[in-house]
């Protein structure tokens, strides 16, 4: 009777066994929200030679995060690829990844979040000035502006 009851236990306890779902790992990520860039606006200034880019940053993946970011250059000298600008929110940050000159006029412009925050995203955006693009640019805006150039809406930068 022992060995009848044992045998009885040991094939419900495997037949439990068989039957406890195994842990799946997640198929998908969450997808991640594109940062929005609003005021996006360049300019170079003929009075001091200098180019300008101002923009306001919103990153929807953490909590719709606002903040301003300001770039100064001279258009006329390069840029080391490797230079960043710090947001005034310092967990974010701009770069020109693909060229050491910048025509605001036609510009791939990087945003990406530094090391110290607490989600790690990047991204990407060319800005061409075209007829159909609501890239626009003037001349001689001013006496003191000789270029602006300033987007008609919201850019969407993938990340």
């Amino acid at each position: 009777m022992k060995f009848a009851t044992l045998t009885t236990l040991l094939i419900a306890a495997a037949a439990t066994t068989q039957a406890v779902p195994t842990a799946k790992p997640k198929s998908f990520a969450r997808a991640l929200k594109p940062f929005l860039l609003q005021d996006v606006t360049a300019k170079i200034l003929s009075d001091v030679d200098f180019a300008t880019l101002t923009l306001t940053l919103i990153d929807q993946n953490v909590n719709n995060t606002t903040t301003s970011c300001e770039w100064w250059w001279h258009p006329d000298e390069a840029i080391p690829e490797t230079t960043v600008v710090s947001c005034t929110n310092t967990n974010y940050e701009l770069n020109f990844p693909d060229t050491t000159r910048v025509d605001i006029e036609d510009f791939v412009l990087r945003v990406e979040t530094t090391a110290s925050a607490a989600l790690q995203e990047s991204g990407d955006v060319s800005l061409v000035a075209s007829a159909q693009s609501l890239w626009t640019c003037q001349s001689n805006v001013t006496a003191y502006i000789k270029e602006q150039c300033s987007y008609n809406g919201v850019v969407e930068v993938p990340v």
